[in-house]
């Protein structure tokens, strides 16, 4: 497999020269997109990565923008080591991480690295965790992601750079993660970095926070600094394979969704844009460039068929994207259960465990299905209010199955865009028709778009 199966002729080259001759300017890469002159570290670095990830660069070509990206470095001062242009304010921990990204994939390991990766050190905050101007206590794991990964690929390390590893994987391990992103972020550091066994729940909570999300429309989240409410950073959605490769497998449907967004948010057959832009933009698309690099590379890591893959890519919706493909052990206590009274209780026989999403226009569904289930002398558990029960994850992990244990036979309704799917128990199968009844019903009225009950799922009652 290749570009070009994946994204049609010409494509690749044609972003390839985007990025190499549309955004190049006299001293690297232009900031954000072509037709803006003003001097970038970060835009530079981020291409430069892309195009010797992609094996793109000559020798000559390397030792120039090698060159170029080096100018960037502040030479003096409080900032010095750092990477930005000083008069512009605009010195980061980011624009100095990507940077040494940058210099670590030329195989630089020059002073100019280290003085990098020394400042780092410096503006370090006494958490473990980094702010996105070094200045202020402002700490947030997104501002620690790539002064981890440079510490990380570090050859040199020294005692400075190994005790500020060690306090920033502290941090990480202390955070408490609260969007997709801050909890896909903070397993791949765990799991990639400090190389910490990481609870398997904690994987499939974040995959299901990050399905979730697309089945509501999510374009990606924004990364604010809280210094300065008018700065924003969009994450780019399709970039999440980059960080959750390390658990799933490249034909799993959540996987495969990411790479059709990249394929169908094609601009002008030669780059990508953020959320609602309608020009193509450079880190987005060295970003892109650099994700289908890694799926192809997955996929053939994995021995998967070329046409098999194709074909599913083709044909991956949104409403394709199961909990059952996310994890392929169970969550509890690294693939072993030791949890069998807690689940015991926590599946009574008179429980229902109900999967609806966040959308208002589920708002009926969810109402009628509990005051029914309610009615039938059931008790409902909302699975998003329930989300984080380890108990209940056992349940959810292969979306409707038994539990292994064979104590957790409890009823479990999934409902999506797409269909209404309904665990299969025959013991309760007497309140379980009376329940696909009023879903029946709620899919006959109203005049927005409503589930529908799965053929097979009719014929089995």
């Amino acid at each position: 497999m290749n570009f070009e199966d994946v994204l049609g002729d010409d494509v690749f080259q044609n972003a390839i020269n985007y990025l190499k001759v549309d955004c190049k300017i006299d001293v690297g890469f232009c900031s954000q997109r072509p037709g803006s002159m003003k001097l970038s570290a970060t835009s530079t670095a981020i291409i430069i990565y892309a195009l010797k990830t992609l094996k793109q660069l000559s020798p000559e070509e390397e030792n120039l923008l090698c060159n170029e990206l080096m100018s960037f470095q502040i030479l003096c001062g409080s900032y010095q080591g750092a990477f930005g242009i000083l008069k512009d304010n605009d010195i980061t921990t980011w624009s100095t991480s990507q940077a040494c990204l940058a210099l670590e994939a030329l195989k630089r390991d020059n002073d100019c690295l280290n003085n990098g990766i020394m400042w780092l050190c410096k503006v370090q905050n006494d958490n473990g965790g980094w702010s996105f101007n070094g200045k202020s206590d402002s700490t947030k794991i997104e501002y620690c992601f790539y002064p981890l990964l440079v510490l990380f690929k570090y050859s040199r390390q020294n005692e400075i750079t190994k005790k500020a590893l060690t306090l920033g994987l502290s941090y990480v391990s202390m955070y408490k993660a609260n969007t997709t992103l801050e909890k896909i972020m903070r397993i791949f550091i765990l799991e990639r970095i400090y190389v910490q066994n990481i609870d398997s729940s904690r994987e499939l909570d974040a995959m299901l926070s990050l399905r979730n999300d697309i089945l509501r429309d999510f374009s990606g989240d924004k990364i604010v600094d809280s210094d300065n409410i008018h700065f924003y950073v969009d994450f780019y959605l399709p970039a999440y394979y980059l960080l959750i490769r390390e658990f799933i497998k490249p034909d799993n449907s959540l996987s495969l969704y990411l790479i059709k967004v990249l394929q169908d948010s094609l601009i002008k057959g030669k780059g990508w844009a953020p959320p609602f832009r309608k020009e193509p933009f450079s880190w987005t698309t060295s970003l892109a460039l650099v994700t289908i690099f890694f799926w192809i590379h997955d996929c053939k890591k994995y021995c998967l068929s070329d046409s098999e893959v194709i074909n599913k890519l083709r044909s991956i919706k949104k409403d394709d994207i199961t909990m059952e493909t996310h994890i392929e052990r169970c969550p509890l206590n690294g693939g072993l259960c030791n949890k069998t009274d807690e689940i015991s209780h926590e599946y009574g026989d008179n429980k229902i465990f109900l999967d609806i999403p966040y959308n208002m226009e589920y708002l009926t569904f969810e109402e009628v299905l509990i005051n029914t289930i309610k009615e039938n002398g059931l008790k409902p558990i909302m699975a998003k209010d329930s989300i984080k029960s380890k108990a209940l994850l056992c349940k959810i992990c292969t979306l409707i199955q038994e539990c292994k244990k064979k104590v957790a036979e409890a009823l479990f309704i999934i409902i999506t865009n797409a269909k209404i799917r309904v665990s299969e128990n025959p013991a309760k199968r007497k309140w379980l028709v009376k329940i696909v009844s009023k879903i029946k019903w709620l899919t006959n009225v109203g005049s927005c778009s409503r589930p529908r009950i799965s053929a097979e799922l009719q014929k089995r009652l």
